[in-house]
């Protein structure tokens, strides 16, 4: 099988992996920051807690920075735990060379 780019680069694929997710969890984070702002009265406090850890991410995301980064207290972490953002995950890099 041929690589898509031509040679092989672990680094460069990596690279482009990492850019990739950090893409899909600023798209996820986007609408759920869009639904929490659009029901602020209905969520209540726990809403606030959310839309304050999505706007942590929403930086660090547009910034290409994965979620795993961002310093986020115990209540917002649990606020965001059900979003599953893939970047918030350990990350473990294994080759076969």
């Amino acid at each position: 099988v041929i690589h898509v780019d031509g040679s092989v680069d672990p680094m460069r694929d990596a690279d482009v992996i990492n850019l990739e997710l950090v893409l899909a969890d600023g798209s996820q984070v986007d609408k759920r920051l869009e639904r929490v702002i659009k029901d602020k009265k209905k969520l209540g406090e726990a809403g606030e807690t959310e839309r304050s850890a999505l706007e942590k991410l929403k930086v660090a995301l547009d910034e290409g920075k994965p979620a795993r980064n961002v310093d986020l207290d115990d209540e917002e972490a649990l606020s965001v735990k059900s979003l599953g953002l893939l970047t918030r995950k350990k990350m473990i890099y294994a080759a076969n060379v």
